[in-house]
């Protein structure tokens, strides 16, 4: 049966997750604070952590998703404007776009007392919403200053 899922974070593992959702037939919503996919490769965001002249670790063959690799002049190690780049034709190419909201925040995660969450988000200019959901996956990224939450009951695997 197809689950509802909120995923918070369209940088690399926020798009994986959507896509690998989208794949075992669930519908979810991906919110992203930025106005791009990207997630703290995005140079000049406010809460970005790379430089302009970054460059990745490990050589784009090797950073590329399996199903989608990048182009064949991207041997080398990537900037992080490329890499931005290419997590965004992932999106386009894989139907994952469709379901970013981009510019978009969210404040709160909270248990639905009737099952599942309850997850409230702004965007910029527009009015604040609150959505249930089945399942919520945290995608905000390594770099990031989470939040984890305790409520009664919480069990942590």
């Amino acid at each position: 049966m197809a689950k509802r899922v909120a995923v918070v974070g369209a940088g690399p593992s926020g798009l994986a997750t959507v896509k690998e959702l989208l794949d075992e037939e669930h519908i979810p919503t991906c919110f992203e604070k930025a106005i791009e996919p990207g997630g703290v490769f995005r140079f000049g965001e406010q809460d970005g952590v790379v430089w302009e002249s970054c460059r990745l670790t490990s050589s784009g063959p090797m950073t590329a998703f399996s199903d989608y690799p990048v182009r064949r002049h991207q041997t080398d190690h990537l900037l992080a404007g490329e890499y931005c780049d290419y997590l965004a034709q992932y999106a386009e190419a894989l139907g994952v776009l469709r379901h970013l909201r981009l510019g978009t925040v969210v404040e709160s995660v909270k248990p639905d007392p009737n099952g599942g969450w309850i997850v409230s988000s702004a965007t910029t200019n527009g009015p604040r919403h609150e959505e249930q959901f089945d399942a919520v996956a945290i995608c905000s990224g390594l770099h990031q200053h989470p939040h984890l939450p305790r409520y009664p009951g919480q069990r942590w695997v």
